[in-house]
């Protein structure tokens, strides 16, 4: 694997970690206010899915 492979999949790795913290915390400020609907929870389970989807694809070509 190349240098710049591994670098690549380092930064967007973290791109995609931030992307899940912002959508947990979205969710858990909900949570705390009592007032946790469906949006909180969609932007949640799209942050999840964002994240582990695009880390997974990352990883995929970083190995090739």
């Amino acid at each position: 694997m190349s240098r710049t492979a591994v670098f690549a999949f380092l930064i967007l790795s973290l791109v995609a970690a931030f992307c899940f913290g912002a959508a947990v915390l979205l969710v858990l400020n909900e949570a705390v206010l009592g007032r946790i609907g469906a949006r909180a929870l969609a932007a949640g389970l799209a942050g999840g899915a964002l994240s582990g989807g695009l880390a997974w694809l990352w990883f995929r070509a970083a190995l090739q």
